[in-house]
């Protein structure tokens, strides 16, 4: 007893613990063991529990943006679940986007996006002498730009080298023309006397494109839009030497004998002289937009552009009709036979044709504000159908 009291008296203080408290040392091993097991499982059910950020999250979070490499550790360290999860949302949202991209309209009413467009066209007039003067000063988008006094002077021209080439060729038919006029056959052989007359008209307006053609190599002009601009001259002088060599075939101002409508002198002269106009006015108005879309006039300008110029016909007609009402109205009544006094369309046909010939503008400018194509062309044919 005495011998292990004198072996204790000897251990030190630490060493005795050690012995002494073994029990309780495996206790905290075992429960460190057990925390450290549990936490890989703990941080797991977390991320599975918390839900997925999403891209815009991620990049409200950079608002500079993100480097390459800070998005491949991004990458690296996102679960693959929550990667698709994200993609799939960023997806949708892009498609849904383009979408309503490919169609900004399919929301609105016609009377609504008629009321957009209008609003700006309006919106554009302030700027509109500024966008003619960028659009000749950049045409096609190229610093080349066009004077437009040397513009106009190279398109007059081309058509006074057309005008005498045309000219030249019709003093060389003269004869022809005059033996043609003088005819006095009848049956068959009128057919033949108009097929002949169309040949030689056909003569002379390629006579007349021809000087053109020629007149612009004359210019040697080596700009980009000079092919476009004498290509929109070509369209428009064929288009009125057609509608002029027509009239000449309905009405004969000068040739009563091959008149094919029944008009008198005047009248027939009258009706020509009018289909001349209108036609003209009308591909004046088209070849002007023509020039600045071909150019690279922004539709909105161009819109701005046109519409005032497109009531030049349509006004040239009402004018026609109101002043010349009352013998258009005696030239009606003998070619049907009926008294005008007596006959209430006769006397209110004036206000008819102002109603439809507004009416008809008013399609016309719909059709401009709302960029329907070939509107120009359209326009054309419905005043000729009203002239006929």
């Amino acid at each position: 007893m005495l011998w292990s009291d004198a072996i204790a008296r000897e251990v030190p203080p630490r060493r005795r613990l050690r012995g002494g408290g073994g029990p309780a040392f495996w206790r905290v091993l075992v429960l460190l063991i057990g925390l450290l097991a549990s936490l890989p499982a703990s941080r797991l059910d977390a991320q599975e529990a918390a839900p997925p950020a999403g891209i815009e999250s991620l990049i409200e979070a950079f608002p500079e943006g993100l480097t390459p490499e800070q998005l491949d550790a991004v990458l690296a360290v996102t679960d693959d679940a929550a990667l698709r999860a994200a993609l799939r949302e960023r997806l949708l949202a892009e498609m849904a986007a383009r979408n309503a991209a490919l169609a900004p309209g399919a929301a609105e009413t016609t009377a609504d996006f008629y009321a957009r467009r209008f609003d700006a066209v309006v919106a554009t007039y302030p700027r509109l002498p500024a966008a003619m003067a960028e659009t000749l000063r950049r045409p096609l988008s190229q610093e080349r730009p066009i004077r437009p006094g040397r513009l106009v002077l190279s398109i007059l021209f081309a058509l006074a080298v057309g005008g005498l080439a045309m000219f030249g060729v019709r003093r060389l038919l003269a004869g022809r023309r005059a033996e043609l006029t003088a005819a006095s056959e009848g049956g068959a052989q009128t057919v033949g006397r108009q097929i002949l007359r169309l040949a030689l008209d056909a003569v002379e307006i390629a006579a007349f494109l021809l000087g053109i053609l020629i007149g612009a190599v004359a210019l040697r002009s080596d700009h980009p839009a000079g092919s476009i601009l004498l290509f929109i001259v070509l369209q428009a002088a064929f288009v009125v030497l057609l509608a002029d060599k027509v009239g000449r075939l309905l009405c004969g101002p000068d040739t009563p004998g091959l008149r094919l409508i029944p008009l008198g002198d005047s009248a027939a002269r009258a009706l020509h002289r009018t289909i001349l106009v209108v036609v003209l006015l009308t591909v004046l108005v088209i070849a002007i937009g023509r020039i600045f879309w071909m150019l690279g006039m922004d539709y909105d300008a161009l819109a701005a552009l046109t519409l005032p110029l497109s009531v030049l016909p349509y006004g040239y007609l009402l004018w026609l009709i109101w002043r010349h009402r009352a013998r258009i109205t005696e030239t009606v009544a003998a070619a049907l036979q009926v008294d005008p006094t007596t006959t209430p369309f006769l006397r209110a046909w004036p206000v008819v044709a102002t109603a439809y010939l507004v009416g008809l503008w008013l399609v016309v400018a719909g059709g401009i504000i709302g960029q329907v194509p070939e509107v120009g062309a359209r326009a054309l044919v419905s005043l000729l159908v009203i002239l006929a």
